[in-house]
């Protein structure tokens, strides 16, 4: 997934899902083992799809589910059966990790604001959609408003401003421990060497600054907060390519045409990063280059110092590759899951313009969405949240 620059729109919500395939272990033929699962809800008859879709939203553990619908000219967020405020507009409700939290973007009368639990906001001309911190208990987000004819951009966080007005804003992030909000922004551009230029992007904790370059993106925590990572762009406005490195500790990695996405693993030991040169994309990890493709996304180290999974592309089909084993190709694929003890993947798969879930050689029945899959502590079944029509329905699949 590549990361959203916050100039104009903040409403889109960049999607984590894209995966595929390094040396493509065999067409995979997968066989189909879903079982029926709990009924959370039927999207009521009197209720219209808005325009771009549902936005149908599943909590971590699947015990929730919220959609966004409308009625009379209206939209509302709906948690499983409730009806929340109705507005002009509503987009991307969103649970928070323990699923105590529902926060969505509504706008009303030319303003738009962030809902949480049904708790308005800041009025702002446009915001992004919501950060919310590991332990649930924050919510952070990045927002635009006018002054004097000219847009600035805000981070809020628990419904307060930090950190001035900025001309970019990156979406914000929590520190492992919850405690402290970071985000990558600049004051914006100013004259250097007799032209206008882009002022330094500088990486932000809270209100201080930490450190700042030409470029400056994807900063990224190991899980216990000890180490930071990020990509630094040098040569932005050389006339020539930027060159990309990642930071790591405060040591600069190899130059790339292109560098996104650095991620620890879950001991914090190891980390990888995914980079370019020329036309195709890479992994990068312990400094080890992995297979080329035409492009990669969301990589994922399982549990321990484990293997690394991630998403590759070539030509049109995507996959998930862990390792060096690509499995099948599909039209989209969404971000993978490990099970506890990391011998099992699981991710979501499109084909066509439905939705299954693929777990090794096994896939679920198509539907119009799926969630992200969760894994049982044992690691023998796997739940997903589905949406076939108006049903929604948590599914469970038995695994060999």
């Amino acid at each position: 997934m590549r990361q959203e620059k916050c100039e104009m729109s903040l409403v889109a919500l960049s999607r984590a899902s894209l995966v595929l395939s390094v040396v493509l272990v065999g067409l995979l033929s997968c066989t189909r083992s879903t079982r029926e699962g709990e009924l959370l809800a039927t999207i009521p008859e009197v209720l219209s799809e808005p325009e771009k879709g549902w936005h149908v939203a599943f909590s971590h553990d699947l015990s929730k589910v919220a959609y966004r619908a409308q009625r009379g000219g209206k939209m509302f967020v709906v948690d499983r059966d409730r009806e929340g405020e109705s507005f002009d507009k509503v987009s991307y409700p969103q649970f928070s990790p323990d699923g105590s939290k529902l926060a969505y973007i509504a706008e009303q009368g030319g303003k738009v604001f962030m809902v949480v639990n049904e708790q308005r906001g800041l009025p702002f001309e446009d915001v992004g959609y919501a950060t919310f911190s590991p332990n649930s208990k924050r919510v952070a987000y990045r927002a635009k408003d006018i002054k004097f004819g000219a847009a600035f951009l805000r981070v809020v966080v628990d419904e307060k401003l930090i950190g001035g007005e900025f001309f970019m804003v990156d979406q914000p992030l929590f520190t492992p421990d919850s405690i402290e909000v970071v985000y990558v922004a600049t004051k914006g551009p100013d004259f250097r060497e007799g032209r206008l230029m882009m002022g330094a992007i500088t990486l932000y904790i809270g209100e201080r600054p930490v450190t700042a370059h030409e470029g400056l993106q994807d900063p990224a925590f190991s899980p216990d907060g000890k180490r930071l990572a990020y990509v630094k762009i040098e040569g932005l406005y050389s006339g020539m390519s930027p060159r990309y490195s990642v930071v790591i500790d405060q040591e600069e990695g190899p130059s790339f045409d292109e560098a996104r996405e650095p991620v620890f693993s879950p001991d914090g030991k190891s980390i990888a990063y995914l980079a370019r040169h020329a036309s195709k994309w890479f992994t990068v990890v312990a400094g080890l280059q992995g297979p080329q493709f035409d492009d990669v996304a969301n990589p994922v180290f399982a549990p321990g110092a484990g293997q690394l999974a991630y998403a590759a592309k070539n030509g049109k089909k995507w996959a998930i590759v862990v390792g060096k084993t690509a499995g099948p190709a599909f039209d989209d694929v969404g971000k993978p899951v490990f099970s506890l003890d990391g011998a099992k993947f699981a991710y979501r798969a499109k084909v066509g313009q439905k939705w299954c879930v693929v777990v090794g050689t096994e896939q679920s029945m198509d539907c119009d969405e799926v969630s992200d899959p969760v894994f049982a502590a044992d690691g023998r079944t796997v739940q997903f949240g589905t949406r076939q029509g108006r049903t929604l329905v948590v599914k469970t699949m038995a695994l060999k």
